[in-house]
């Protein structure tokens, strides 16, 4: 049965998980399972319980999946990656205990924005605080592998959390979902390396080249790419994502080099990406000062701000 073909029935709101957790609502549900809204009776507040329930062929799957986010969310500890507290069954199925964290997806807020811009102060902030999760990451042997608006937590002071790492992958690892025959069921296509699409191992450039789709999402109010009408980050012809003339010149050259086909030419750090996405270096200044249109009878120096 396809993964997609199947919605898992919800647990009885009231059931109590690992002896202490309520459940007191359904946060969401998708085609590997259910997110939870819990109340610990131990005292600690509300969790977060992400349920990955399945049947026939396609349970052995979703299992891997829980278990995968696991084993990589036992090892990582970043401020702002989603703290794993434990794992649990709901009924037959495999469950992991997470922090509950406050505000919306950043998915859901340029849906209500509905072409708006973060602001360029606000996507910044996102991006850098992505990735510093995503560097923290990447030294401890995981590659995220579905970095995407839907995947990030934005609270009400503007901090950003990366969240569901059931795409998880160590670093390493022979071939990606493609060629280990899941249909790419765990990552998003539209915001998805061209490497990992075609199932090479996973790559820490891979989640870099994602964050820049996520840069340019919020940078733009859009998402890069999708189904949807209005697609500023599509090439004509090729598909390949190109940044919005509405982003700084500069700021277009920087997301460029992190959108490169070629893994290779990727920027090798998602925070280092992040940093030069905020402050570009002098070549990427002169680059855009070179690119830019002259008027005529003007001096060909560059402009102060270019060398500063």
């Amino acid at each position: 049965m396809s993964p997609a073909c199947h919605r898992p029935s919800p647990a009885p709101l009231g059931t109590v998980v690992g002896g202490r957790y309520r459940l007191t609502g359904l946060l969401g549900r998708g085609a590997t399972g259910m997110v939870y809204r819990a109340e610990d009776q131990g005292g600690s507040g509300q969790v977060a319980i992400k349920v990955g329930a399945g049947e026939g062929d396609r349970s052995g799957w979703i299992r891997r999946l829980v278990h995968g986010e696991a084993a990589c969310l036992m090892q990582v500890r970043h401020p702002r990656i989603v703290r794993l507290r434990g794992l649990a069954r709901v009924g037959g199925d495999d469950a992991l205990i997470l922090d509950l964290l406050p505000g919306e997806t950043l998915a859901a807020l340029l849906t209500a924005r509905r072409g708006v811009p973060l602001g360029e102060g606000a996507a910044l902030r996102i991006v850098d605080d992505l990735g510093g999760a995503l560097a923290c990451l990447h030294r401890a042997g995981f590659v995220h592998g579905d970095v995407k608006p839907g995947n990030v937590v934005v609270a009400p002071d503007g901090r950003a959390t990366l969240i569901d790492f059931g795409a998880a992958r160590r670093i390493g690892d022979s071939a990606g979902p493609a060629s280990a025959g899941e249909n790419l069921a765990d990552v998003t296509p539209a915001y998805a390396a061209p490497g990992l699409l075609a199932g090479e191992g996973p790559d820490p450039r891979d989640d870099v080249y994602s964050l820049a789709l996520v840069a340019l999402a919020a940078l733009t109010g859009r998402p890069p790419r999708g189904s949807g009408g209005g697609d500023p980050g599509a090439a004509a012809g090729g598909g390949r994502p190109t940044p919005s003339t509405t982003i700084a010149p500069v700021r277009r050259i920087v997301l460029r080099r992190a959108l490169a086909a070629d893994r290779a030419d990727r920027p090798p750090r998602a925070d280092r990406f992040a940093a030069q996405l905020r402050n570009p270096g002098l070549a990427d200044r002169l680059a855009a000062w070179a690119g830019a249109p002259r008027l005529p009878g003007r001096s060909p120096t560059p402009p102060r701000h270019a060398l500063s």
